[in-house]
This record gives structure tokens, sequence and C-alpha cells, in this order.
């Protein structure tokens, strides 16, 4: 343990970890009133999880290097800087362009600050601490489809969609005030000077390895199938006939179901092992896709969906963090990099699946169904060959190890 994190480090940490929820999940229930009044389509609203994703993604690595180099402190405040600002401009913009404009400016500092966060708590605690102080801000961040769109339906209740972006700018302004006033965590003589003209060499040598490139496609084809409800949720609710007040409740439900799974797994998996868990999302996702093709076939429509969308959003609990695992293994002498890599995919796959369910005409459900399962497919696929490159790879250096212990 190298120092405590502090009351108010703690709380500042606990907020960076709803940045994403609160940016992605919360104007969910808007987006038909945003088309609306922007005189915009469908497609062109599903853009601006795009526009916020893409940057969130592509710039994690960047600026998780520069604040090896720089330090933390100033990436926590300038990114929650650039998240007040986007919010401001996403809740004034009066045309579509201007809204996508906002909200990249949000992916940018929403990346700064939230790398830089999570960089905090390795500057401060090892082992055991660490460990707690990560599976506490995930706990958080899962907290958020649960509580973003049930803020989000009650202010446009109150007011419109406008004003939820209001909201997000005056949550982020509170970090901001709370940035100020914590110290740099990241003390001179441990930085690093070489760690952004050594990022693409590091990459390099993570591209190579082939056990976890295919982890990589599992993380992606994950994200792709969970950003594909996230986006395409609101127009299959509209579309089957629910109310906004009821789309909120069906999102926390869903969103609840992840972290439910999510903390049975965390003590199963001591128990039955990575490799039950993993595959065990993989058949409840798969699960989930086929009753949203019969939804797609007019089969049961609002049961199916329902329960397809729950499904999908439960096996996010046994999937997202035994991925992460996974990945680690795969990579142990870059695992910190092969983490952040995975992040940075994540997001980036979700900003694909963002405009892939705004292509095509006819019923909202039909690509939202189609995406999920090809998703899954692909998941399965990668997970298998992951584990048979890792087997290999095993065997190739003479430690065999029993998959039941994995």
């Amino acid at each position: 343990m190298r120092g405590p994190l502090g009351l108010r480090r703690s709380v500042l940490l606990g907020g960076l970890a709803t940045i994403s929820p609160m940016a992605t999940d919360m104007y969910l229930s808007e987006f038909p009133h945003i088309a609306d009044a922007l005189g915009v389509g469908s497609t062109a609203v599903q853009a601006t999880l795009t526009a916020y994703l893409l940057p969130f993604a592509l710039c994690q690595l960047f600026f998780g290097a520069l604040s090896d180099a720089h330090g933390r402190r100033p990436f926590v405040i300038g990114g929650s800087v650039l998240l007040v600002l986007g919010s401001v401009v996403c809740a004034l913009a009066p045309t579509a362009t201007l809204l996508l404009a906002g909200r990249v400016l949000q992916g940018l500092g929403g990346a700064a600050a939230s790398v830089s966060g999570r960089a905090m708590v390795a500057d401060l605690l090892e082992g055991r601490r660490a460990a707690r102080a990560y599976i506490a801000m995930g706990t958080v961040s899962a907290l958020g489809p649960i509580v973003a769109p049930t803020l989000g339906a009650s202010i446009g209740a109150v007011a419109d969609w406008r004003a939820i972006f209001f909201a997000i700018g005056l949550t982020q302004l509170g970090l901001l005030v709370l940035a100020l006033s914590v110290a740099e965590t990241l003390p001179p003589e441990r930085r690093t000077t070489r760690a952004v003209r050594t990022l693409g060499p590091r990459l390099a040598g993570l591209a190579g390895n082939a056990a976890f490139r295919w982890r990589l496609l599992v993380t992606a084809a994950g994200s792709v199938g969970l950003f594909a409800y996230i986006s395409g949720s609101p127009f299959v609710a509209e579309e089957i006939g629910l109310s906004t007040p009821h789309y909120a409740l069906d999102f926390a439900t869903n969103g609840l179901a992840m972290l439910v799974t999510s903390v049975v797994c965390t003590w199963l998996v001591v128990r039955v092992g990575r490799e039950a868990i993993m595959w065990s999302g993989l058949w409840l996702s798969l699960l989930g896709a086929a009753a949203l093709c019969l939804a797609a076939l007019e089969v049961a429509v609002v049961p199916a969906v329902l329960f397809g969308f729950l499904c999908v959003c439960g096996s996010r609990g046994a999937l997202g963090g035994t991925s992460f695992s996974y990945a680690a293994d795969a990579a142990p002498g870059a695992a910190g990099l092969a983490l952040a890599a995975m992040g940075t995919t994540q997001f980036g796959a979700g900003a694909v699946a963002a405009v892939l369910i705004g292509v095509g005409d006819g019923p909202a459900v039909v690509p939202v169904a189609i995406v999920i399962s090809l998703a899954v497919l692909v998941s399965m696929a990668a997970h298998t060959m992951a584990s048979r490159r890792a087997a290999e790879h095993r065997q190739l250096e003479g430690h065999p190890r029993v998959q039941a212990k994995a």
C-alpha cells in the first residue's frame, strides 16, 4: 500500500465511474423527442451515441499515456472541464450538428477524466486494496443503467431533453470542483517520460499475440451486442407500445439483472472457474438473441422483446469481468496496457453498433435482433479460438494446465 485514497478522492472516483453510464443512458428515453425537436430521423439521433463513444474509446490510451508522463490531476480537471462544456453545448444545440459536436466534447472529456481517475487507484493502492477499489468503482458504474434512465425520464417528464444535458453538466461541474480540491497522486520521480513514444511498439506487441487478439474480438462482439440494445431499445419500446415511464422501468430492470448477475458470478467464479462462468454468459446471451429473433418474426413480440433484452443484459454480468480477466492472462507482460486496449475496443465497438442499428427501414426490432445474434455467435467462436490458442501456448511452454482450474 502506498497511501490511502481519502474521502474526497473516493467520492471523486465514484463520480468518475458514473460518467459513461450518465452520458449514454440518461437521455435514451428522449431519443424520439430529440428527433422531432431537431427535425431529423432516428439514425441521426443514434449517431449522437457514436459521437460520444468514438472519442471516448479512441482517446483512452492516448490520455492514459499522457497521464503517465504528466500526472493524473491535470487530465481529471481538464476532462471535467470538457464534460461541462460539452453538456452545455448539447443542452443549447439548435441543430443535430451542434448536438454531435457537444457529444464529441463529452467523449473527449470522459476519456481523459475516466482513465486518469482509474490510474489514481494504481498510484495509491496495491493488491487486495486496489482490487476492492476497482470493484467498488465497477459496482457504481453498474448502477448507472438502473438509475440514469429513470432520472432522465423523470427530468424529461417535467422539462424536456435539454434539461437532461443541463443536469449532466451540473453533475460534472460538481466533479470539477472536487477534482480541484484533491492532490496529485503520481509524483514526478515515478512518471514515465517516454510513455507516449513507446505506446505504438507496445501496442504492436499486443497485436502479435494471437490469444489476445481473439480475446479482443470477444470483447468487441460483446460490446456490439450490448450497445445494440442501448441504441435500439428506445425505438423498439416505442414500437411495441411502451410508455416512457415503462421503458425507463424496463431499462432499470435489465440494469439490475446485469448487476445481480455480476454479484452472483463474483461469488461463483472461485468455485466453478472462469470457463463455466464464461459459457454460462454466452449461452444466456444466445437465449436472449433467440427470443429477439422470435420478436422480429412477429412471434409473441412483447414478451419476446422483454425476455430477450433481460437475457442480453444479464449475460453481461457474467461476460464483462471474465473477458477482461482472460485478456490480462493472455498478455502477462503487459496486462495494464492490455486492459486499456480492451476498454478502448469495448467503447469503439459500441460506437459501431449504434450506427449499425440505424441502418435500414422496417420494424426497429429487426436490426437489433440481427446485430445481437451475430455478435453472440462471433463471441462464442472467438472465445473457443482464444481458449485453443492459450492451450497451445501452454503446451509449447511445457506448462499444461487443467482447464477446470482456469
